[in-house]
Order: structure tokens, then C-alpha cells, then sequence
């Protein structure tokens, strides 16, 4: 296993050995790709110390049901966080479509569908100012959302009117096969 190198149990019995009673070894773990977390568990249950582990692993929400009126579907924009991800989700005939909104520092509201053209369709979360893929782990910056290319999240037409962001249902249902196999 990686980590049995990187984290070896001399040196978890080495802290052991400096630790006061009721102290607290912190070990940070920044690797996205591992579970290094059950690793460390592990060294410290054999060394008859209690882990206690906190995974920061970033901003999820749950996609907001959005129902159309008409032809178009509206998300107002104005009492949005800036520089916080929004998700929604469109029930369309075939696959529920997710997208997502985020308010920009700049003023810009970028929005896109909640998938890449090039990963499974498991969308993105927020660690920081920083979309990451759900997939392949890959950071987007919130400033090139709505851009072609790469594991961008795939563009979406739309329009801001009156506070809102406004998106035609036929849009959205032709992002359906986004979200099917």
C-alpha cells in the first residue's frame, strides 16, 4: 500500500512516545485520489489511540427541482451567493438534466449543465473558489464554466432577465443525453 511508506508505524510510535497525556497528533491529508484517512485510522488504532477524522471535501448542495412555466425555466439569481455553486434540476422526459449557477466576483453569472463532455455524468463540487469534478478529480476554475473543452461543464444557453436566469426547455432536453447511457 502507498501510504504504509509515507505514514509507517515507527513513526506513528514515534509521536506516540512525544505526546503528553490528552495530546493531540494532527496528521493533514490533502490527497483526493486515496483514502489515506483509513490508513491513519488504522496506525492509531494499533497504537490504542481513538482517531477522530474530518474530511473537508468540499461544497455539495442537493440540485433544487426547478419546474417549468411555459417553455423556459427561471432560477432567480439576485439573492445568490457570489462565488458560491448553486445546483438544479429539470425533470425531463428521458433523464433529469442538472445544472448548475454560480455568481461570479466580477458580476458575471456563469451556468452550465451539472456534466463534461468526456466524464460518466457525476457532476461537480466546490472546494474553495473551484469547481472539481466528481470523477476524475479535475479543478475547473468557476471563471472558465460555460467554456468549451477539456472537463469543463458543458455549456448551457441561457438569459439573464430581471433578476433571474431563464433557460428553454428545449435546451435542457437536449442535455438529456448528457445523463443517459
Amino acid at each position: 500500500m502507498l501510504f504504509r511508506s509515507l505514514l509507517p508505524a515507527e513513526a506513528f510510535a514515534l509521536y506516540r512516545r512525544h505526546l503528553r497525556p490528552g495530546g493531540i497528533l494532527a496528521v493533514n491529508i490533502s490527497n483526493r485520489h486515496v483514502d489515506a484517512a483509513r490508513v491513519v485510522r488504522a496506525q492509531a488504532a494499533a497504537l490504542g489511540l481513538t482517531a477522530y477524522t474530518y474530511a473537508a471535501n468540499g461544497y455539495r448542495p442537493e440540485p433544487e427541482a426547478v419546474t417549468p412555466v411555459g417553455r423556459t425555466v427561471s432560477v432567480p439569481i439576485d439573492a445568490m451567493e457570489t462565488g458560491r455553486l448553486y445546483k438544479f434540476v429539470y425533470r425531463g422526459s428521458h433523464a433529469p438534466v442538472r445544472f448548475l449557477v454560480v455568481k461570479l466576483a466580477d458580476g458575471r453569472v456563469v451556468i452550465a449543465v451539472d456534466a463534461c463532455s468526456i466524464c460518466p455524468p457525476l457532476g461537480y463540487h466546490q472546494e474553495g473558489s473551484q469547481l472539481v469534478c466528481d470523477n476524475c478529480n479535475a479543478p475547473i476554475s468557476m471563471a472558465s464554466v460555460g467554456l468549451v473543452g477539456g472537463c469543463n461543464p458543458v455549456p448551457l444557453a441561457t438569459a439573464i432577465r430581471d433578476g433571474s436566469v431563464t433557460i428553454d426547455t428545449a435546451d435542457l432536453d437536449a442535455a438529456q443525453s448528457l445523463f443517459t447511457a
